[in-house]
């Protein structure tokens, strides 16, 4: 699981008439924003989370090493999705844990809030009955912070790898890989496997379409250096 890192963008978030609240446990820091105070729901549901992946690592010792598609019969979540979602992205089922994670802790808040967003290090899970805004954090690019993604009301989850920021593997070079989908593991995992396709400016339209077309994705998004391309239902907006 990732190593921690202050995730000073969470100064600039702004849940308006939801609660907001952090849970740590370990390495994993989320940060939650629901209808009603659910702290300890989404502590015991982190730990379960959590424990569950650890099960299937000590299993399967691959399951937390490789970088490929592993053939691992598990029903489980929040494993399972993971490994689905790396073999629709041709990488390894850790690409996906932080996806996996908020998913499955937001699933768990929603059974008693009506409204739900879990972010963990730029994978966030949103169910919500409004469209809410993401900004985009792109590292050193001019693009950084000053535009946003807006995601339509609905159940989806929209995640973020690069090259240049941030503690996550990536082959790649992009300041911000962005990706859209209604399933959060699925979108952490095309997130990676984007930021690992785009090693350079010309890379970036190419990555973004190839993403864009995997079963499952609704869109998706690539920043490197002053460059946008976006593909699918990405909606631009302003901060």
């Amino acid at each position: 699981m990732d190593n921690y890192q202050k995730r000073f963008y969470r100064g600039y978030h702004i849940s308006g008439e939801l609660i907001s609240y952090q849970v740590t446990i370990d390495e994993s820091d989320l940060y939650i924003a629901s209808t009603l105070l659910s702290d300890i729901d989404a502590r015991i549901a982190l730990n379960k989370a959590r424990n569950l992946i650890k099960k299937c690592i000590s299993l399967h010792p691959l399951f937390f090493s490789s970088l490929i598609p592993l053939d691992i019969e598990y029903n489980t979540p929040p494993v399972s999705w993971m490994l689905e979602a790396a073999q629709i992205c041709s990488v390894g089922p850790m690409a996906a844990v932080a996806g996996a994670v908020s998913r499955y802790v937001g699933e768990a808040l929603l059974e008693k809030n009506n409204e739900v967003i879990v972010e963990n290090g730029g994978d966030i899970f949103i169910s919500s009955k409004s469209p809410r805004k993401v900004m985009v954090y792109a590292g050193e690019s001019p693009v950084s912070m000053n535009i946003a993604i807006e995601v339509p009301a609905g159940t989806y989850g929209i995640c973020t790898s690069a090259g240049k920021v941030g503690p996550s593997l990536s082959f790649g070079k992009a300041d911000a890989a962005i990706v859209l989908s209604r399933d959060c593991a699925l979108a952490d995992a095309a997130a990676t496997q984007l930021g690992n396709l785009a090693k350079n400016e010309s890379d970036i339209e190419a990555a973004v379409s190839a993403i864009s077309s995997l079963p499952g994705i609704l869109g998706a998004m690539a920043v490197y250096n002053d460059k946008i391309a976006v593909k699918g239902e990405i909606k631009l907006t302003g901060v």
